[in-house]
């Protein structure tokens, strides 16, 4: 265990343990992972200062040293690390920095990006190590392309660019001198790569650009003179549409780059052309539209309602273009417009009668107005005057205006404001004589109720009291009513202190009694309404003390009081909530017996099985019962598992129509994704996409060494020797038959050969006239070649060619690679030593590339063999280099064992996996408890062979299958304890398959995810 893991340990152990008072060990802890989450917020700056530079690799070295960058940072941010901070918050210790954390999703897609290019890299540095110096060009284009931003990568590639741009540009020279074309394509691309680095000069890029375009501009010229003269029989029979046609495939033609040779008068047909086109469309759009605006017209003549401005608008829009009109429509236009005309002036005579008529009715509504506002001011201005005299008791006065009003404005008398103002008049002056009588009876009141001790209610008494207000009293009749308030104030307080006591004692005999009684057992609900009653007796006696208690202890008494209503509410509820539990407790039993039947018997729809679970979660108002909380939470990846039910596979790979049908299953809509065979289903479809890719490499085996494959092979013999020898050609030579000068007829042959004058010099293309003087003849030479070019191709070039060929029909590209390589180490094959190591090394490095997954032993082979030097000139078997490289393969011995038993490996892992997936596995039934509680099977059909369960540890870890029954009758108990309630049971349709030999070697043999954990019928 780290340091680091060791520390989150102990933190992890103290919060568990809940020990969390402030101390050393926790000060030492705290202190710890700050200084660790420094620590790592420091490397992960340096490495955002990496990538921000674009230095991909060194910031992924950087997070790639001990320890690693992204393990501790996932360990620094351990479950518990939020807590851990609050925590150090809350007793003061020191506190970690947060990390980084938008820089560690960068870093781990610097890490993937660095890993793919892994292979490129190997690739390129085994290229640089062989002095294949184009080749790796090729390579690091295709690194950069993968990682732009890293400069590094284009610094290389200028150098060694630099280094190869004279040779590029003297194979042009010659290739543009000589018109090779296939040479000029090559060179064409090679310079105008999109990942170059140094430009080659303009003027050779324009050259090569026109000599590769040369061979199209003629067939482009002929087919435009064609073009022109189908243009001037179509003008002429005046075709538009074909017009249209060849103008627009003119306009295409005119992009072509090769287009740059063109009859003489293109230009003037090609615009004549366009000219009556344009004028044809043009004349045509106005005729249509010309049609839409007399439809529109029409279409607005139909109309039930319409605007006189409307119908002229549109009536001159349309006379406005000069065309001839129909006459049916001029005639229904002046009809309408004559229609409309009258309807104008009737409507503007009846409109002008109309406003007149409202004139005259709004002069007499404001003249009725101001005569009424008038007439109301005036009111308001009397009954103020009227007002102000009364207030001020000028009553004489007052009775004066009254009389005169009465005389000369009986209206005014007569309003309500006057009439008010009158009889307060009228009350005033009455009441005078009648004060000193009712002051004298109000006294004589108040000294009877003082003799009657005060036995009428304070309320009455208060009324009684509240009538002196309403007097006009003098001074001693005021300190007589004062002084009776005051003895009856101090028989109140009497009253009140015997009524406080009184309703303070009931209060607390209340209380006591509420809290010696619990409500809520049946056994005590006698009691407790015994209790009740008597308390309701005793609140009854008190109620005379009520009205004469102070507030304090009356509302207290009326608290008590509802209280005592409350609970004898609550005791009818609880026993009405009892009775009523028990009722719904025994529905909820009958209901939920009957949910949990229908669950199982809705097996093996899983549909209905689902709807089945969401109403026992309804029924249970949203919560899930807890035996049931795992089949809802899991059902969807059970579900998963049927989508292979119909599916079977006889083997891997397997036809177009299965691979189709494997792609449909991990598609959007497919529903595999998430599945127990994902992994699986993944696995074929890579292994199916990388055969693709590698057939589409293969084709191009043959075209980076050219002179290793397209080469002949021709075998002479002087006449005077015994010992044949082989001639490299790279193509048959010519021959005829001549005579010497004494008539014998004999072949001669020449061409060109490839030869090497001395043993250090790499053989070169040179004419026959100049190794054989005298001629390749069968005067001198017995010579042997075959009739047919392919007869004399070399013994590489026509394997190579052969497995070309051949791999376009394989199906499986890594065994059909491994049994090039098994016939390639047969040394009875007629083949040179430095070819054949040439074929094994590039078919080893496609096996270490493509296919190391599966056959990792490829990579030590390839890394061995890469050290060889193969680059060398093979065709001169006297060369240092040639006899080096010959010796280095000899002292290596075999290259790579016998590759029989990692053929079968192959074969019996596709095997497997083909009858993985083709278990047709469907539902059986799913896990129920039985009557004691103990996990069984239910089985929804009857099951003959093996019955399996789907283990799902959690939503967020894989799948795997787990065999429960082997006959469909015992199940497996360490299996069965493990399952959960409503865990579906699934029996493979196709559980018995004829038996798989085993290899006798089994280093490599892979069991498939979707294989059973527990079948051991493999042995491995």
């Amino acid at each position: 265990m780290t340091p680091e893991q060791n520390l989150i340990q102990q933190i992890t152990r103290v919060i568990e343990n809940n020990q969390l008072e402030k101390n050393s060990l926790l000060e030492e802890l705290a202190a710890q992972y700050s200084e660790l989450c420094t620590e790592v917020n420091a490397r992960l700056s340096r490495c955002s200062e990496y990538l921000q530079k674009g230095l991909l690799s060194e910031a992924v070295y950087e997070a790639r040293m001990a320890p690693d960058l992204l393990e501790l940072a996932g360990l620094v941010q351990f479950e518990l690390a939020r807590k851990w901070r609050v925590i150090c918050d809350d007793l003061e210790l020191s506190k970690a920095p947060l990390l980084h954390t938008e820089v560690l999703e960068q870093l781990r897609c610097a890490c993937d990006k660095e890993k793919e290019l892994q292979p490129l890299l190997r690739e390129f540095r085994s290229l640089i190590y062989q002095g294949l110096q184009h080749q790796a060009i090729a390579v690091l284009r295709k690194i950069r392309a993968a990682d732009p931003e890293n400069s590094s990568w284009k610094a290389n590639l200028q150098t060694y660019e630099e280094a190869e741009l004279p040779l590029c540009l003297d194979k042009a020279q010659i290739a543009l001198e000589s018109m090779d074309l296939p040479v000029l394509r090559d060179l064409y691309a090679e310079l105008t790569h999109p990942w170059r680095v140094v430009q080659p000069p303009p003027e050779m890029l324009k050259r090569l650009h026109r000599a590769l375009l040369s061979e199209k501009a003629a067939d482009l010229l002929l087919e435009s003179e064609n073009m022109l003269n189908r243009l001037s029989e179509n003008l002429s029979a005046k075709q538009l549409e074909t017009v249209r046609q060849l103008l627009d495939q003119a306009s295409k033609m005119e992009l072509e780059d090769a287009f740059y040779r063109r009859p003489d008068n293109w230009d003037e047909q090609i615009a004549f052309g366009k000219a009556w086109l344009e004028k044809e469309e043009k004349e045509a759009r106005l005729r249509v539209e010309f049609e839409h605006e007399i439809q529109q017209v029409r279409d607005l003549l139909s109309k039930e309602a319409f605007s006189e401005d409307e119908l002229r608008h549109s009536w001159g829009h349309l006379q406005s273009w000069g065309r001839p009109l129909p006459e049916e429509l001029q005639r229904r236009v002046e009809e309408s417009q004559v229609a409309l005309r009258e309807k104008r002036q009737r409507r503007n005579r009846h409109r002008v009668q109309l406003l007149t008529a409202c004139i005259i009715f709004l002069l007499l509504i404001a003249g009725w107005s101001i005569y009424t506002l008038t007439q109301r001011r005036q009111l308001d201005r009397i009954a103020g005057e009227l007002e102000q005299d009364f207030q001020h008791s000028q009553f004489s006065e007052m009775k004066l205006k009254l009389e005169n009003l009465q005389q000369y404005k009986p209206q005014v008398f007569q309003s309500v404001e006057v009439q008010s103002l009158a009889r307060k008049l009228e009350s005033a002056l009455s009441e005078q004589g009648e004060r000193v009588r009712l002051a004298e009876k109000f006294l004589s009141g108040l000294e009877e109720i003082r003799r009657g001790g005060y036995q009428r209610s304070v309320d009455e008494i208060q009324s009684y009291l509240a009538g002196a207000d309403q007097l006009i009293l003098t001074e001693p009749e005021k300190a007589v009513i004062s002084g009776w308030k005051t003895g009856w104030q101090a028989w109140q307080s009497g009253q009140r202190r015997e009524s406080n006591a009184v309703l303070q004692r009931l209060c607390n005999q209340f209380r006591v009694a509420k809290s010696s009684l619990s409500g809520g057992n049946v056994a005590d609900f006698e009691q407790e309404e015994q209790k009740l009653q008597e308390l309701r007796l005793v609140f009854q006696a008190a109620l005379p003390h009520v009205n004469r208690a102070e507030d304090l202890f009356k509302e207290d008494f009326q608290q008590c009081q509802v209280q005592l209503d409350d609970w004898q509410r609550d005791l009818q509820q609880r026993r009405q909530q009892r009775a009523e539990q028990d009722m719904l407790a025994q529905q909820k039993k009958q209901q939920l017996s009957v949910l949990t039947r229908d669950l199982f018997q809705a097996l093996p729809d899983l549909q209905q099985y689902r709807r089945q679970l969401e109403q026992l979660r309804n029924f249970h108002d949203g919560r899930m019962p807890v035996e049931f909380a795992a089949a809802l939470d899991h059902l969807d990846q059970q579900s998963r598992a049927l989508v292979l039910q119909n599916f079977s596979m006889r083997s891997f790979p397997c036809l177009p129509q299965q691979e189709s049908e494997l792609r449909g299953f991990m598609a959007a809509e497919g529903g595999a994704s998430g599945s127990v065979w994902e992994a699986d289903l993944r696995r074929c479809l890579a292994y199916l996409d990388k055969h693709q890719q590698v057939l589409r490499k293969v084709r191009t085996l043959a075209l980076d060494q050219e002179r290793m494959f397209q080469v002949y092979v021709i075998e002479i013999r002087r006449k005077d020797t015994s010992e044949w020898s082989r001639l490299y050609v790279p193509s048959l030579p010519s021959s005829r038959e001549e005579q010497d000068k004494k008539g014998n007829t004999y072949t001669l042959y020449w061409g060109n050969l490839y030869h090497a004058e001395a043993d250090d010099e790499e053989p070169h293309e040179t004419h026959t006239s100049k190794v054989f003087p005298g001629g390749l003849n069968t005067l001198q030479y017995d010579v042997k070649i075959g009739r047919k070019a392919q007869d004399c191709l070399s013994n590489q070039g026509k394997f190579l060619m052969n497995f070309i060929l051949n791999a376009q029909n394989q199906s499986e590209m890594d065994i059909f690679i491994l049994d090039a390589l098994q016939n390639l180490r047969d040394f009875a094959l007629d083949m040179d030593l430095i070819p054949r190591t040439w074929l094994q090394k590039r078919l080893l490095n496609f096996l270490a590339d493509h296919y190391a997954d599966e056959i990792p032993e490829s990579l030590n082979w390839a890394a061995s063999i890469n050290k060889i030097n193969t680059d060398v000139p093979w065709m001169n078997s006297r060369h240092p280099q040639v006899l080096a490289a010959a010796e280095e393969i000899q002292q290596a011995g075999s290259l790579y064992p016998d590759l029989q038993a990692i053929r079968l490996r192959l074969k019996f892992n596709r095997e497997l996996l083909a009858r993985a997936l083709s278990r047709r596995v469907q539902c059986a039934g799913a896990i129920h408890s039985d009557d004691h509680g103990n996990p069984a099977a239910f089985l929804c059909m009857p099951v003959r062979g093996e019955l399996w369960v789907l283990s799902t540890p959690s939503l967020h870890s894989p799948a795997y299958w787990q065999i429960l029954s082997v006959d469909g009758k015992t199940m497996l108990p360490e299996i069965l304890r493990n399952t959960f309630q409503g865990q579906l049971i699934f029996a493979p349709q196709a559980s018995a398959f004829a038996k798989l030999p085993l290899p006798d070697d089994r280093t490599g043999l892979l069991k498939p995810h979707a294989w059973p954990v527990n079948d051991d019928s493999l042995g491995f």
